[in-house]
């Protein structure tokens, strides 16, 4: 969830990310991001960026336009 607690940021095996509006549950964004697979996300404290922790032992920093935070 990001600080607020109004999105909510998901990964998946196929390295799918998508960014939801938790008050009507409805996916705002879906992207395939630039690795196989992708296990955790985390929110930055400000709301700004997620870190993605992929299967190849990298950290992808990728920046939330204003409308997805």
């Amino acid at each position: 969830f990001n600080p607020t607690g109004t999105r909510l940021a998901t990964v998946g095996y196929t390295g799918a990310l998508f960014i939801w509006d938790v008050a009507s549950g409805t996916a705002l964004h879906q992207e395939q991001l630039p690795v196989r697979s992708a296990y955790n996300a985390a929110y930055a404290p400000d709301g700004t960026q997620l870190a993605i922790a992929g299967a190849d032992n990298r950290v992808l920093l990728y920046p939330l336009p204003e409308s997805l935070r």
